[in-house]
């Protein structure tokens, strides 16, 4: 079975440049282990500049999720992340309409818990996620050392600055944030693969490596003691 696979994430925005980012990841290293510790090699990275077509980026993601670069022999289908906090879920059918399948992601402002959209229908690939669950993504990736940065990115710069002053209390969020839009399409990425399959989005099941309990829930008995 495949454990490698490249995540696409894009951010759209409606007054603010844009952004698309590429993680590469190791699913078997998902969580720390002994001598093998980096998950994620950020592979791209690129600010749209504000005022470009939303057509043209639906137009971009998806020759991105049909490149063979993104699908090399062994590796798992690409996933596709898409943030729509800005635009809502009118720009997530016209993605759709593509013959694309994103992970809807809408995140929050300064707390709270990770829900569904309201809506006759919920759609289990459309979550609402808080900005401070985004963020500590980002920090435990980087302080557990296990993301690297590809050299040679053309917005690294501009990425480094904002994850440099972000934080996860910031008020409004990181959409009130200038130039976030590079560190929300990381992010994005991080938190659907670190997280995401505790509610049913990003990676399979059964792609993933189990899980062990260590402590047992209420009415269990832990069977490791």
């Amino acid at each position: 079975m495949a454990t490698s696979r490249f995540v696409v994430s894009v951010v759209f925005t409606s007054a603010k440049p844009m952004a698309i980012s590429v993680l590469e990841i190791d699913v078997t290293r998902l969580w720390p282990m002994p001598g093998s510790s980096t998950a994620y090699q950020l592979r791209y990275l690129e600010q749209i500049p504000q005022g470009t077509p939303y057509r043209d980026v639906v137009s971009k993601a998806k020759s991105m999720m049909g490149s063979p670069h993104l699908r090399k022999p062994g590796y798992g289908r690409p996933l596709l992340i898409v943030d729509f906090s800005e635009v809502g879920r009118p720009m997530l059918e016209t993605v759709r309409r593509e013959r694309l399948d994103p992970v809807a992601l809408y995140i929050g402002g300064d707390g709270g818990q990770v829900t569904r959209p309201v809506g006759a229908r919920p759609d289990p690939k459309e979550i609402i996620v808080p900005w401070p669950d985004i963020m500590l993504s980002i920090q435990l990736c980087y302080q557990e050392e296990r993301i690297q940065v590809a050299s040679g990115l053309a917005a690294v710069e501009v990425y480094n600055i904002a994850l440099a002053s972000c934080r996860a209390d910031m008020p409004g969020g990181i959409t009130a944030y200038h130039d976030g839009e590079l560190l929300r399409a990381v992010g994005a990425g991080l938190w659907v693969c670190e997280r995401g399959r505790d509610y049913a989005v990003g990676l399979e099941q059964a792609t993933a490596r189990p899980v062990t309990p260590v402590y047992p829930r209420k009415g269990e008995t832990n069977e490791l003691s």
